[in-house]
């Protein structure tokens, strides 16, 4: 499910499981 939000909310991803992207 978690993959799936993600795809579907890329920035919410970026600012959890990808901080550095973000940056």
């Amino acid at each position: 499910m978690e993959l799936t939000l993600a795809v579907v909310s890329p920035p919410s991803l970026d600012c959890s499981t990808a901080p550095q992207f973000a940056n």
